[in-house]
């Protein structure tokens, strides 16, 4: 299911305006708080608790350095934990 689809039947939910707000803003993943609203993203494409997903992510990333480009995990991890903790190169 998408978020757009989730919406429609969700109308009265607590968080409602949260995920349409996020949607609105072309899903800006860094600079948006979706605190709020993680677990309703997380359970649209996965069964598994979001810190799994996230850990997941993270260790892929050390193990392939992923890309450096905007809105990326690297990116929004910053370079400094990508060097420092992950052992990233530039």
């Amino acid at each position: 299911m998408t978020m757009s689809r989730w919406l429609g039947p969700n109308v009265d939910h607590q968080y409602h305006a949260d995920v349409s707000e996020f949607l609105n803003s072309g899903y800006d993943r860094k600079d948006h708080d979706i605190k709020s609203i993680r677990n309703i993203l997380v359970g649209l494409i996965s069964n598994k608790p979001w810190e799994v997903l996230v850990g997941q992510a993270i260790a892929r990333l050390s193990k392939d350095g992923g890309p450096v480009t905007g809105g990326s995990l690297r990116d929004y991890l910053g370079e400094k934990v990508c060097q420092k903790i992950l052992k990233l190169a530039d």
